[in-house]
C-alpha cells in the first residue's frame, strides 16, 4: 500500500480548512477502510475549540451523506486530488465503502474520533493519569487559579515561608502581596518552566568570589590609567575626570584612584547602589575627555569596557543568581500547595490537566510513568498509537509546548508509517496570523518550524489555501495589502520574526463592503486610553446606532478590558449592548447567585445563602445583613 502523504497547510480564515479536511478524512476512509487493520476510530481529528469541533464534524456527515446520495455530487473532483479516479462520480465499490463508513458512525458517534487537544488530553489523564495519582473524581474548573490565590497567599505568609517572602520584596518597588499577584499565577501557569530550569538546566556555578576580584582589578587598572592620564595636572584632580552622574552617586569627591575604588567597593555592597552604579556605566562613559588627555583616552576607554563587562558579571553571581534561587524556592512552594489544594478540593485546570499528564509521562520525578514495565508501556502505545493511526490537527498555531510534547510521539510515529501498524499519516493546519491564545501558553513558532522538528516531515513543502469564500474582493484587497507591506515586513524582521505572507483572493467576487481605518495618537498624557475609546465610541459608534438603530453593530476588542471600557461608555450614552466576556456563564451577575441559592438547599452552607442575599436580586443591606447573620449564629449555636 502506497504510504500517506503528510502534509501542512497553511489556512488564513475562510479560505475553507473546514472543508479541507473534510474532504481529507473522507479520503481516508476511501484509501484504508478495506486494510485489515483499519477502524474508523483510526483516524483522530483534533481542533482548539469545542465549537470547531461541531463544525468539523457536522461537515463530515454531512459531505458523508452527499457522497452516498449524489454519486456525481460537486464534491468528487475536489476528492479526486486525494482519490484518484473518475472526476465525475464515485465506483459502486468507493459509494459502497463510504455508506459502511456511514452506518458505523451513526451507529456508534464515538468512532467518528473529533475532539478538542484539551479533551484528548482529558482523556489520556482519565485513562493512564488518574489511577497514577490516585484522583478518584475531578470537576473542571477555568477559573481554579484566581480562585485559590487567597489560600496560597495565606500559605506564603506562615512563619517558615514568611522570611523568604520579605526578603525577596524587600528588594521591590512594589512590596505589596497583592501587587504580585500576578507574579505568583504566572509561576502556575508556567510550571513548565519550573520543570525545565530543575530538570533540564544543570547550571555550572564557579566561585562566586572570582567577579568580584575581577571587577576590583579592572576597575583599578581603569582608575591607574586615568591619574595617569590628566590632561593638566596643576588644574585638574582625579575627581575632575568624573562626570556629573558618577559624582552624584559617591558620597564624596574621590582624591585619588585608591578612594574610587574603594567607593565603588562600598557601593557593591548594597543591591540597589550596585544596579545604581552599574546603570551609570552601562548608560555612557562616565570620564569626562576635557579632563584626560588624548593620548590616554583609546586606552581609557578600552580598559572601561572591561570594567564594565566584569561588573555585569560580578552583579549577576553576586546577586541575580541568589534571586534566582530565592524566586526558584518559592516558586517550589507554590506549586506544591497548588497541587495539595487541588488534591483537597478535586477541581482542576486544562493547564493543570495538562501539566499532570505531561509530569506522569516525561518527568523523571515521581510519579514516573515507568518505560521499562512493560504493561505500563503497551498501555501507553495502546492507548496512543495502536489505535490512532491519522491524525489531523486543527489551529496548530495555538497548540502550547506541553501538548506539542505530549502530541510529539504519536505525531512521529504515524507521519513516519511505522510502529504497531504499517500504515499511518499527519494533516497540520494552521496560520500564524491567528495565534491569540498566546497567553494560553499557544507557540506559534512550532507551526514555522515544524518541518525541523518532525524528521518525517523535513521534505513537506507547506501548501497554502490562497482563496477566501467568507470575504469579498475589497475585504481581501484590504488585507493584502496590510500583512503584504515591506514596513510591517522589515519591522517584523527586526523583532527576529520572520513572516511570509501568500497573497489570498475572494472566491465570491465583490460584496458591498466599507473600510474605515482610524489611527490616534497614544501617549503618556492617556495612560488608561480612555480617551481613545472615548472617541472611537463618539466619532464612530453612535453615528452608525443613530442612523439605523435597528441594525446590528459587532464591536471586537482585543482584551476583556478593553471591551469593558467601550461597554460602560455605551450605557453612559444610554446605548445597550450585549456585553461577552470571556468569563463562563456561571459567574454572570444573575446566575452565580442561583447557583449559590441550589448549592445552599443542597448542602446548607450558610456562606452561599448570604452570597445569595447580596445578589441583585435582594440586595441586601449591611444593617439587614448583620441581622441575619446574628439570626444564623443565634441558631447554629442553639441547634
Amino acid at each position: 500500500m502506497k504510504q500517506f502523504q503528510n502534509a501542512i497547510i497553511t489556512a488564513s480564515a475562510g479560505t475553507g480548512k473546514t472543508y479541507r479536511l473534510s474532504l481529507e478524512y473522507i479520503a481516508l476512509i476511501l484509501k484504508y477502510y478495506e486494510h485489515p487493520d483499519f477502524q474508523m476510530d483510526s483516524i483522530l481529528a483534533l481542533t482548539f475549540t469545542r465549537k470547531a469541533t461541531a463544525e468539523i464534524r457536522e461537515r463530515i456527515v454531512t459531505n458523508l451523506e452527499e457522497l452516498i446520495q449524489k454519486p456525481d455530487s460537486d464534491l468528487i473532483p475536489s476528492l479526486r486530488r486525494f482519490v484518484p479516479g473518475d472526476e465525475t462520480r464515485l465506483t459502486m465499490r468507493e459509494s459502497n465503502i463510504l455508506l459502511s463508513a456511514w452506518q458505523e458512525i451513526s451507529q456508534d458517534m464515538q468512532k467518528l474520533q473529533i475532539m478538542t487537544i484539551d479533551s484528548y488530553t482529558g482523556s489520556i489523564f482519565r485513562n493512564i493519569v488518574r489511577p497514577m495519582k490516585s484522583i478518584d473524581s475531578f470537576e473542571i474548573d477555568e477559573n481554579a487559579v484566581d480562585k485559590r490565590m487567597p489560600l496560597l497567599l495565606d500559605h506564603l505568609m506562615k512563619p517558615e515561608f514568611r522570611v523568604r517572602i520579605n526578603k525577596l520584596l524587600s528588594r521591590k518597588v512594589q512590596r505589596s502581596m497583592d501587587d504580585y499577584a500576578k507574579f505568583f499565577k504566572s509561576m502556575i501557569y508556567n510550571r513548565w518552566l519550573f520543570y525545565l530550569i530543575s530538570s533540564r538546566c544543570k547550571l555550572h556555578r564557579p566561585y562566586q568570589e572570582q567577579p568580584r576580584k575581577g571587577f576590583k582589578d579592572a576597575i583599578s587598572r581603569l582608575a591607574m590609567a586615568m591619574q595617569a592620564g590628566i590632561k593638566d595636572p596643576a588644574k585638574n584632580s582625579f575627581a575632575d575626570l568624573l562626570l556629573t552622574d558618577m559624582r552624584r552617586l559617591l558620597i564624596s569627591d574621590p582624591q585619588n584612584p585608591a578612594d574610587f575604588c574603594a567607593a565603588l567597593d562600598m557601593m557593591l555592597q548594597s543591591p540597589v547602589d550596585a544596579m545604581k552604579l552599574f546603570n551609570v556605566f552601562k548608560k555612557k562613559v562616565f570620564i569626562s575627555k576635557r579632563a584626560l588627555s588624548k593620548e590616554a583616552q583609546e586606552g581609557c576607554f578600552a580598559l572601561y569596557e572591561e570594567a564594565l563587562m566584569a561588573l555585569a558579571e560580578d552583579l549577576y553571581y553576586r546577586y541575580f543568581l541568589p534571586e534566582e534561587q530565592e524566586i526558584k524556592d518559592i516558586w517550589e512552594i507554590i506549586l506544591k500547595e497548588y497541587d495539595a489544594l487541588i488534591y483537597r478540593y478535586k477541581n482542576m485546570s486544562y493547564q493543570d490537566i495538562a501539566w499532570f499528564t505531561f509530569e506522569a509521562l516525561f518527568s523523571n520525578q515521581p510519579p514516573e510513568f515507568d518505560f521499562d514495565d512493560e504493561n505500563s508501556a503497551n498501555e501507553f502505545y495502546m492507548f496512543l498509537s495502536h489505535r490512532t493511526r491519522f491524525m489531523l490537527i486543527d489551529e496548530f498555531q495555538d497548540t502550547s509546548l506541553i501538548q506539542f510534547n505530549m502530541l510529539r510521539p504519536i505525531m512521529e510515529e504515524i507521519s513516519a508509517g511505522m510502529g504497531s501498524k504499517d500504515f499511518g499519516g499527519l494533516v497540520v493546519v494552521g496560520d500564524e496570523k491567528q495565534s491569540i491564545f498566546g497567553w494560553r501558553g499557544g507557540e506559534r513558532d512550532l507551526l514555522l518550524n515544524l518541518t525541523r522538528i518532525i524528521p518525517a516531515l523535513n521534505e513537506v513543502v507547506p501548501e497554502a489555501l490562497t482563496r477566501s469564500w467568507r470575504s469579498g474582493s475589497d475585504m481581501m484587497d484590504f488585507i493584502n495589502a496590510i500583512f503584504s507591506d515591506s514596513d510591517l515586513a522589515n519591522a517584523l524582521k527586526e523583532r527576529g520574526m520572520n513572516w511570509p505572507y501568500s497573497q489570498i483572493e475572494s472566491a465570491i467576487g465583490n460584496v458591498d463592503t466599507t473600510i474605515e481605518v482610524r489611527a490616534m495618537p497614544y501617549s503618556v498624557h492617556y495612560k488608561t486610553g480612555y480617551k481613545v475609546y472615548e472617541s472611537f465610541v463618539d466619532e464612530m459608534i453612535l453615528p452608525e446606532y443613530e442612523s439605523d438603530r435597528n441594525a446590528e453593530i459587532a464591536i471586537i476588542c482585543r482584551k476583556g478590558d478593553q471591551l469593558a471600557t467601550v461597554q460602560m461608555l455605551l450605557e453612559e450614552r444610554g446605548v445597550q449592548g450585549v456585553f461577552q466576556p470571556s468569563a463562563p456563564i456561571t459567574e454572570h451577575r444573575l446566575v452565580a447567585p442561583l447557583i449559590n441559592w441550589l448549592r445552599f438547599v443542597c448542602y446548607g452552607d450558610w456562606l452561599d445563602f448570604l452570597a445569595f442575599t447580596r445578589s441583585d436580586y435582594l440586595l441586601l443591606e449591611s444593617a439587614a445583613l448583620k441581622a441575619t447573620i446574628d439570626a444564623i449564629a443565634n441558631y447554629e449555636q442553639a441547634g
